[in-house]
């Protein structure tokens, strides 16, 4: 029995993820996950993809479906592979097996092991690259799966300063190359297609204008993403702005929208920069995405998953500061992976799911901090590092007090 410990949380994770999965059907496909189902039924069908979303799940999900079919209980055992795969390499973190049972209960990590969209995959390029630099591995293997992440979601490309932080030059070499073979690979199928260069895909242009143009709102960054506010005459602008440029041809829209978005930042810096601050805020924020999926079917579970949903966040957070605060010694290279990642997305705009990929990442990267010393909530003599650190904590709190007062009034 002791043998098949380590594989409690991992079955306990699949069990739940398989209720779920059932009991959502085909609202699997809900938001994003639809669109990326039918660019891989697309790329099936005529060998080609509209370049408007990353191609690395799409091409993953249409070398499923050539055997199994795309239906959304194809596509949830698809992405359950992704999970045993995350599950295998979180409990490489050396705080025994709490990361694999507080994760196999997270609620937004259950949505996103049976629903066909980036976060899981990301994750666990992101921890294995994370996990081969550990054990000063061949660049090679991290290069390429540093390549897969970038296909995956374009600004993951971000991180790249601190994948070769502290490599030897022949490992930034084939880290270089291994990068380079998986996206330049990529960057060519998509110039053939599209007749010239595009940057992994079409849409990043895109989401740079909407975080960064007149009606763009400074808290909810990414609102005119995902909500449609064509009758409301605050955004008419917006809207006859926005389809203007999609009146151009395809191939000409990336560098309009970008156009505008600069234009804009030159024209209020002051703005961009306030902007800046509360993307990051929202960063950080708790998420909402499964409650609010689950919300039609049952508001009283949406209610319920959302309470639990925090109370993980928080336990998640709560254990990272704990650790922060005892080090004896502080090492701050990795604290680069999030600072690199989060980068892009506050050039554009943020959202609280897209820190999903850093949280399991940072749990692995605990140990460089806290090591195994004893846990002390209250030294003898509090230094200005755990003065700091208990600065911080007070600020993320702060943000969660913030982001739940936003979705209340």
């Amino acid at each position: 029995m002791a043998s098949l410990k380590p594989y409690f949380p991992l079955s306990i994770g699949l069990v739940l993820r398989l209720l779920y999965g059932l009991w959502l059907g085909p609202d699997l496909f809900a938001n994003d996950a639809i669109y990326y189902v039918e660019e891989a039924q697309l790329l099936l069908e005529s060998g080609q993809t509209s370049l408007y979303w990353p191609p690395a799940l799409i091409y993953l999900l249409a070398g499923w479906g050539w055997f199994w079919g795309l239906s959304w209980g194809s596509c949830m055992v698809f992405m359950l592979l992704w999970y045993i795969a995350f599950d295998v390499l979180l409990r490489k973190a050396d705080h025994g097996l709490w990361p694999s049972y507080l994760f196999a209960l997270y609620p937004v990590f259950i949505h996103h092991s049976v629903s066909p969209l980036t976060q899981l995959p990301v994750a666990v390029c992101l921890m294995a690259v994370y996990l081969l630099g550990r054990r000063k591995a061949s660049g090679w293997l991290s290069g390429l799966l540093l390549g897969l992440g970038v296909l995956l979601r374009a600004g993951t490309a971000s991180v790249l300063p601190a994948v070769l932080l502290r490599r030897t030059p022949s490992q930034m070499l084939s880290i270089g190359l291994g990068l380079i073979l998986v996206v330049g690979a990529w960057l060519g199928i998509a110039a053939a297609q599209n007749d010239k260069f595009v940057p992994v895909n079409t849409a990043n242009a895109y989401n740079f204008y909407l975080g960064n143009n007149p009606w763009t709102p400074d808290y909810k960054s990414y609102w005119l993403g995902s909500h449609d506010e064509s009758q409301n005459p605050a955004f008419a602008g917006f809207y006859a702005e926005r389809d203007s440029i999609f009146a151009l041809a395809p191939s000409a829209e990336g560098q309009a929208f970008r156009d505008l978005a600069v234009k804009y930042i030159k024209s209020e810096p002051t703005r961009f920069v306030y902007r800046l601050w509360q993307r990051f805020k929202l960063f950080w924020a708790f998420d909402t995405f499964t409650a609010a999926t689950v919300q039609e079917r049952s508001p009283a579970l949406a209610w319920g998953i959302q309470l639990w949903e925090m109370i993980c966040y928080g336990l998640i957070w709560g254990w990272l500061f704990l650790g922060w605060w005892n080090q004896s010694a502080q090492n701050f290279a990795p604290l680069l992976w999030p600072i690199c990642y989060m980068l892009p997305y506050l050039l554009a705009f943020s959202h609280p799911t897209y820190h999903l990929p850093l949280l399991p990442l940072m749990v692995l990267m605990l140990p460089r901090f806290a090591g195994r010393e004893s846990l002390r909530l209250l030294p003898k003599k509090i230094t200005w590092r755990q003065t700091i650190w208990g600065l911080c904590l007070l600020f993320w709190c702060y943000i969660q007090i913030e982001w739940a007062w936003s979705l209340l009034s």
